[in-house]
């Protein structure tokens, strides 16, 4: 209804100097030969075309939210902010994520008890415009003036910040008693709807003192998009985030390997949300290194496309299971890779880390060995073989970052390897994403 009081306006105010001007100026040249019913007619013909075009653009974006989405097309938005009735929420980005979160919140497909007041953002582009009739305040200079007027209870960040000026945010909205969540950034891509059910509040990982990786979305969909996808090692905190990951893209089949039931089952809750959808999921509890059932499930699912993420990666562990390494990650590899080759797979993906340069353990030499024997398939094989090397993940499975935060829990030392050390880390997400990009620009 917003956009369609737009248009009228648009409409009437050019339509208003268009008739005054071929009136004015050719007067004479069109009496009694030109009708002026023609201004209102072509008035009248823009506002239902343009209105037609936008509420096909509006529908083909709500198309996921059945009958209620398409209510919320032509509902009005509320012409006074904050009146709602629900918890006063602000939200920061006046951007395309920020558009996206607002139509999650004021949509109706959800039951949500969030009364959007408007928007905060610190471009200066943004300033006192509105979205869906909700205002632009400006940046967070007026930050407290708006929170106190109108007794907002939750900013909600949409836009994705460096750790540092997310860190300033947040801190802000301590002194102001404000909760403060984020919009999760693997829903960076702009076919994937931002829901106010997937925020949290801020972790270590947000506050990373750089910007975020650059990812190609166009690219990673391209390829994944009605594909068929396997993850090995797909309950892990790595293969974990790539299902959620690759679900956004829309593949049309998943097949997720994991040797942990438990595992097995809390992924089979976290990608519960995508089971409405056209992906077929399929849940194998498969030890890697069992060749002859795993050839049964390739035959069966005839995958696409191999990411393979489970490994052994604690390294003082596999110090003392020295056997225990071997046998899942180099024979996982041999296994898995042979069976890739057999079946026909078009892209082979290893996950692997930087422990494998040079290395001085037992964990980063069967890593070494997996990237070799690889580098030797992808040499006489006609499935694009890849590798990906990873650093330090936050919370991923054998990060450090854990057990430092639990470390400082318990008030106790926080051991380092030495004091002049540094480590550089990476996102979950990141860590995903860049692995879907790699695997996207081919072997």
């Amino acid at each position: 209804v917003v956009d369609l009081l737009n248009i009228l306006k648009a409409t009437a105010v050019s339509s208003a100097i268009i008739m005054i001007g071929v009136l004015f100026y050719y007067y004479t040249a069109i009496t009694g030969t030109f009708s002026r019913t023609v201004f209102f007619i072509d008035a009248i013909n823009t506002v239902v075309f343009i209105g037609m075009f936008r509420l096909a653009i509006r529908i083909y974006y709500n198309n996921d939210q059945g009958f209620s989405g398409l209510l919320n097309i032509i509902k009005p938005s509320r012409t006074k902010s904050g009146d709602g009735g629900g918890i006063p929420i602000l939200i920061y980005g006046a951007n395309e994520r920020g558009e996206l979160l607002l139509r999650s919140l004021t949509s109706g497909a959800r039951p949500h008890h969030y009364d959007p007041v408007g928007f905060m953002d610190d471009d200066q582009q943004y300033w006192g415009g509105n979205i869906h009739g909700y205002p632009s305040f400006g940046g967070m200079d007026s930050f407290e003036d708006v929170i106190t007027r109108f007794s907002v209870k939750e900013l909600m960040v949409a836009s994705q910040l460096a750790g540092e000026k997310l860190e300033k945010i947040n801190t802000e909205c301590r002194r102001l008693n404000v909760v403060c969540r984020v919009v999760p950034s693997y829903l960076d891509s702009s076919h994937v709807t931002i829901d106010a059910s997937l925020l949290r509040g801020i972790q270590i990982e947000d506050l990373l003192d750089r910007e975020p990786a650059t990812i190609d979305y166009s690219k990673i969909e391209s390829f994944l998009k009605g594909g068929r996808v396997l993850i090995t090692g797909a309950g892990g905190s790595i293969g974990s985030q790539l299902a959620v990951h690759i679900a956004q893209f829309g593949p049309s089949r998943l097949i997720l390997v994991e040797k942990s039931e438990n595992y097995l089952y809390e992924l089979g809750l976290k990608l519960k949300e995508f089971s409405s959808g056209s992906i077929r999921f399929s849940y194998n509890c498969v030890d890697i290194t069992n060749e002859g059932q795993m050839d049964r499930l390739f035959a069966r699912e005839k995958p696409q496309y191999l990411f393979h993420a489970a490994a052994n990666k604690h390294v003082p562990l596999m110090e003392t299971n020295i056997e225990t390494a071997i046998t899942n990650n180099i024979g996982g590899i041999k296994a898995i890779s042979g069976l890739a080759d057999k079946h026909g797979v078009e892209r082979f993906i290893l996950i692997s880390t930087d422990k494998a340069v040079n290395p001085v353990n037992v964990m980063g030499a069967t890593k070494k060995i997996c990237e070799l024997y690889v580098q030797n398939m992808a040499s006489k094989s006609a499935t694009s073989f890849m590798t990906v090397r990873f650093g330090n993940v936050l919370a991923s499975n054998g990060s450090v970052a854990p057990l430092f935060l639990r470390q400082i829990e318990n008030r106790g030392p926080v051991t380092v390897t030495d004091k002049n050390v540094k480590r550089y880390f990476m996102t979950i997400p990141e860590a995903v994403l860049l692995i879907l990009q790699a695997a996207g620009m081919g072997g």
